[in-house]
């Protein structure tokens, strides 16, 4: 007897490495920067969680060189296994967000970028995840599709950079721990070819 097969059309890729390669030096040049960091609220999301600003771009305006070059490399493998040829891109955005116990992310996206992206700076044991929400909420309609119409946690660790299409749903849960959790954000546009 003949059988089919089942293909999954449209996934979303999501690009999680771990720990970066040169984690100390690239680390130590983060963590220079965050302790000179002045957070605040922003007044439009009540007391969610603390920023460095959403205007600035602290990797390139406090020179994070290090890290701006691994940040490249994941970028590639990234575009690569998304068959994306390669051009230039700019960093657009960039800043620090800090979580306090009770602070949270709200579901949000960004954007238009073309990929967003997150790399963990500080993470107690114990703190919040990232999650995303799924991008097809239709299929919770149905007995038969409702698991992949699931929210999907990424469990952060110091050192872990993931990287995601700018439009994707994701937030924060609570942290419940007693120590902050930071973490440095990032948009990214792409140019012309290379």
């Amino acid at each position: 007897m003949k059988k089919g097969e089942v293909r999954g059309l449209y996934p979303t890729p999501v690009y999680v490495t771990p720990i970066i390669n040169n984690f100390d030096s690239i680390q130590k040049e983060i963590l220079e920067v965050e302790s000179e960091v002045e957070y605040s609220y922003n007044s439009d999301w009540d007391k969610t969680h603390q920023l460095s600003g959403l205007d600035g771009n602290v990797i390139h305006d406090d020179n994070l060189h290090e890290f701006a070059k691994e940040l490249s490399y994941h970028v590639d493998l990234y575009c690569t296994s998304l068959e994306f040829p390669g051009k230039r891109f700019m960093i657009e955005s960039s800043w620090f967000s800090k979580f306090d116990r009770g602070n949270y992310a709200h579901l949000h996206n960004h954007g238009a970028t073309d990929v967003s992206g997150v790399y963990y700076v500080k993470v107690p044991d114990g703190s919040s995840n990232i999650f995303f929400e799924p991008t097809n909420r239709h299929l919770e309609t149905s007995d038969v599709f409702a698991a992949l119409a699931k929210r999907e946690e990424i469990q952060a660790n110091v050192g872990m950079l993931v990287l995601f299409p700018g439009w994707l749903q994701h937030g924060v849960r609570t942290n419940d721990t007693d120590d902050s959790r930071v973490s440095m954000s990032f948009n990214i546009n792409f140019s012309e070819l290379l």
